[in-house]
């Protein structure tokens, strides 16, 4: 791996392992963060029925298709479901873990000092840094960008 990417990583790690900064309800209700992942070949498990991802109500302690009604928001206001992005669960007898926690854990040994090593950027300045870019990630805030429609091109 290059240095970039190794910075990258190192700042992802700071970010989430270290400081604890990131956006718990964007990542449940937006994104594939809960998907639940299968150990074997670290692929989503899926429902039986439908072939979609799962994952796990928190509420009624079950997996749930991503898309089912009681754990999805269309607008942040929507009532839902919190669902886990932490944990272990048995779904088929198959001891599963969401796509966010094992993402907090590969990135745990691109720690700021083995950045420092691989970039010669200090460490403290990559806690520093990852820090002050999550404290301005306005966390929770709503931004509207305008798009319009044209002729493709």
């Amino acid at each position: 791996m290059g240095t970039d990417g190794a910075l990258a990583l190192g700042l992802v790690n700071s970010l989430l392992n270290e400081h604890g900064i990131y956006d718990a309800e964007y990542l449940m209700y937006k994104t594939n963060a809960p998907y639940l992942i299968r150990p074997s070949d670290g692929r989503y498990m899926r429902d039986r029925e439908t072939n979609k991802p799962l994952v796990w109500d928190l509420v009624d302690k079950c997996p749930k298709v991503h898309n089912d009604p009681s754990v999805t928001r269309v607008e942040y206001e929507d009532e839902a479901h919190d669902v886990a992005l932490l944990g272990s669960y048995e779904v088929d007898g198959v001891q599963c873990r969401p796509a966010f926690e094992l993402l907090k854990e590969h990135v745990k040994k691109y720690t700021p000092e083995y950045v420092e090593e691989v970039t010669y950027v200090p460490a403290a300045t990559v806690s520093r840094i990852a820090k002050e870019f999550g404290e301005a990630a306005e966390i929770g805030s709503t931004v509207t960008i305008e798009t319009s429609k044209g002729p493709k091109k």
